[in-house]
């Protein structure tokens, strides 16, 4: 099974979105056109992908963080052709103009990320800043920040599913983690790709790393020493990485050369964790490659599993065409077993 929705231009956004369906936000980056923000749904009933919510925004969106409790409320980060702004925004019902309620000071900087980690909560990534910022009603204020101790950018941050306190940032070939109750960095793992990192992803105590390398690295956060696994498959940049939540052996991974890979890695268990490392560090990859979804002609920036049905996933492509799946019922028996 495989569905799929073009949007009206270009898009690097897509985030999951709480419904009755499985569903996903997405933002268009068309450089001069008007853009928009969408909500997608899939009905699994028909097998059809439906367009439930539309708004208009003037534009290029880069970013976007839901609220964690308020879906008609939302941040993006966007091109306004003078510099990268920061905008809360609320959208009203049956209304596809966006309400402006604030913006966020970024100095003229890009902001890579942002987040959005409790009700009053969110976090900005902005060159090598990690800024906290507190939202009360319609004004949002800066309360800490912390500044990286390299030359490199950080690129992507992650907060951990296991502890809302734990942040894991991209910065060059390596990745920290970040303790966000004092803001400081207690962590740093240097030189771990070859070249630049595009995504980090956790599941209980296992991290997953991607780049421009090509390959998907498998840590244990316990012993970040050792790389457990690396995985080949893909035959350029990877530009993002997913665990499944609920079956954290599961795992998705998107890049530039138009493919998405669904990986099963419950081989890596404790008992066979030294063998596994050395089958695919090998050149085994192939063992642990569950499926390659060629939906797409372009690169493909984002994959996202449904928050509703822990089976199907999400991915998108620069092009703007957005792709629904499922997990192959032979493999998802394969997990489960």
């Amino acid at each position: 099974m495989s569905k799929t929705f073009g949007l009206k231009y270009q898009s690097r956004v897509l985030r999951p979105f709480r419904s009755e369906r499985s569903a996903w936000i997405v933002a268009t980056n068309g450089l001069r056109e008007e853009n928009e923000i969408r909500v997608v749904e899939f009905d699994e009933k028909s097998e059809t992908l439906i367009s439930s919510l539309m708004y208009i925004h003037q534009n290029e969106v880069w970013d976007l963080a839901l609220s964690p409790k308020n879906p008609s409320s939302f941040f993006t980060s966007h091109n306004s052709g003078r510099q990268v702004e920061v905008t809360l925004w609320a959208a009203e019902e049956d209304n596809e103009q966006l309400k402006r309620v604030c913006d966020i000071e970024t100095d003229g900087n890009s902001v890579e990320r942002i987040l959005w980690i409790d009700d009053s909560t969110i976090l900005t990534l902005q060159d090598t800043k990690i800024k906290r910022w507190n939202i009360k009603e319609a004004e949002v204020q800066e309360v800490s920040c912390g500044m990286g101790q390299d030359l490199d950018q950080f690129s992507n941050m992650h907060v951990s599913h296991k502890d809302s306190k734990v942040l894991y940032v991209t910065n060059g070939q390596g990745y920290q983690i970040w303790d966000l109750r004092e803001m400081e960095m207690q962590t740093c793992v240097d030189f771990c790709h070859e070249m630049p990192l595009r995504s980090i992803d956790t599941a209980d105590h296992t991290i997953a790393t991607c780049g421009d390398d090509c390959c998907i690295k498998i840590w244990d956060n316990r012993n970040l020493n050792k790389m457990l696994m690396e995985l080949n498959g893909h035959s350029h940049w990877v530009w993002d990485v997913k665990f499944n939540q609920k079956f954290p052996s599961t795992l998705l991974t998107a890049s530039s050369d138009a493919s998405v890979i669904l990986w099963n890695l419950q081989h890596s268990s404790s008992e066979t964790t030294t063998e596994c490392s050395q089958q695919v560090h090998g050149g085994m990859s192939d063992a642990f490659k569950a499926c390659t979804y060629d939906d797409h002609d372009e690169s493909v920036y984002c994959v996202s599993w449904s928050l509703l049905d822990d089976w199907i996933f999400a991915s998108l492509s620069y092009d703007g065409r957005m792709a629904v799946n499922k997990v192959p019922s032979d493999i998802k028996y394969q997990i489960l077993i």
